[in-house]
């Protein structure tokens, strides 16, 4: 882990794949790996199954007094890489590292400064049938990526924080993270 003290996420997903409770549970995660505090911040609208869903998080070594939207995140956890054929969502990502659930292999021309990681989070929980309602549920895939690309939690963390909030589905649940931290690979981009 870096020496720094204050590092801001966006979690961009579609409703539906758990984007906000996976917001809320890398934050406690973060928490039981030693982050002095934690603001998690859900976007809720008029969402449906679907739209595009935005959540921030802020984790930090000091105490937090801000709650305003995440501006210039450290990271962007992308849950659905369609979201990125938004010209205003990639048009945003700038001077960060970005974590995509792909299989398809990162299609995307990020401009320089920013760090690209790919991880087939989606086939992880097809595989391990971790869906509602015929949806998959990447979340928790995500959040083993995060660590793998990172370093600023551990698989043990997730690990305890998930078979305490999902119970019988827990140790399913951390096979993902740990897969997904398996799978995750930095993509080079062409100069």
């Amino acid at each position: 882990m870096t020496s720094k003290e204050l590092y801001e996420i966006t979690v961009l997903s579609r409703g539906g794949q758990g984007g906000i409770l996976g917001n809320k549970l890398l934050g406690k995660i973060a928490f039981v790996d030693g982050f002095k505090d934690i603001i998690a911040i859900p976007i809720i609208g008029a969402e449906r199954r679907g739209a595009p869903i935005r959540a921030y998080l802020r984790i930090s070594e000091q105490k937090l007094r801000r709650i305003d939207a995440v501006k210039e995140p450290d990271y962007y956890l992308i849950l659905d890489e369609t979201l990125l054929s938004y010209d205003y969502i990639l048009s945003e990502i700038k001077d960060t590292t970005v974590i995509i659930n792909t299989e398809n292999g990162c299609s995307y021309k990020f401009p320089p400064g920013v760090i690209a990681y790919e991880v087939p989070a989606t086939r992880i929980a097809i595989d391990l049938d971790l869906e509602v309602a015929g949806q998959p549920i990447v979340n928790v895939a995500m959040i083993g990526a995060f660590a793998k690309a990172t370093g600023l939690i551990k698989l043990e963390s997730i690990k305890k924080v998930v078979v305490d909030y999902f119970g019988a589905k827990g140790e399913l649940n951390y096979e993902a993270s740990a897969k997904a931290f398996e799978l995750t690979r930095e993509v080079k981009q062409d100069e």
